[in-house]
């Protein structure tokens, strides 16, 4: 039985792996490994089939690459799909890490369609915006809608707030400013409206904490 145990056990690679892409689990890893970035499990099954390269297998675990000098080409592609993207990067050398067989890896940066910066990725000319929608509400009725556009790669933000029409104006100005990714909390998970909005114009959402869309922290 211990034998068995020990031909199943994970490497000390793919427990790395493990234990980062548990902290990211609503992103696709690129896990640096020399000059590839490796993706395992579900997600070199959902990029091979996004990014068309193939798939493989490593210690009977799904596995994809795509070279590191190319990375950008390859994450443009994902994002324009809808999908997050975790950068996962070596750190020092095998000499100086802990135990002497693993670089220490960690995530460096999170890319999300709405958070792009780089600009061989934007699209000439065009703003990036990041939309975060917020609802308020009294007696279980919608009082008003308060929508903030951000465009990181240019420092524009703008504000607005919409009563009366609420479905027909927020379409409108999601129209207006085309955004690449809307934000919206976990609340709102269950919004049939809102997220019927961004569907139809094929409008990635994400999800963060309630708290972040309370007035009183952001006066903190």
């Amino acid at each position: 039985m211990a034998q068995e145990q020990k031909l199943t056990a994970p490497t000390p690679l793919m427990a790395q792996y493990a234990e980062i892409k548990a902290r990211h689990s609503d992103s696709i890893l690129f896990f640096r490994l020399g000059d590839f970035y490796e993706m395992f499990g579900e997600d070199a099954k959902t990029a091979s089939a996004a990014l068309e390269v193939a798939l493989t297998k490593r210690q009977g675990v799904p596995m994809c690459g795509v070279p590191y000098h190319a990375a950008n080409t390859y994450i443009s592609k994902l994002l324009k799909k809808g999908f997050k993207v975790s950068i996962c990067e070596q750190k020092g050398d095998e000499a100086s890490s802990k135990n002497n067989k693993l670089f220490k890896r960690e995530v460096v940066r999170i890319i999300t369609p709405g958070t792009i910066l780089e600009e061989n990725i934007l699209k000439p000319k065009n703003n990036n915006f990041l939309a975060a929608v917020n609802l308020e509400s009294k007696e279980n009725r919608i009082t008003g809608i308060g929508i903030a556009f951000a465009d990181i790669s240019t420092g524009r933000f703008e504000t607005t707030e919409i009563g009366g029409q609420f479905e027909e104006i927020l379409d409108s100005e999601l129209s207006k400013y085309e955004p690449s990714e809307i934000i919206l909390s976990n609340a709102l998970k269950n919004g049939p409206h809102l997220l019927q909005l961004a569907k139809n114009r094929d409008i990635p959402v994400s999800f963060t904490e309630d708290w972040d869309f309370n007035p009183f922290e952001g006066e903190n």
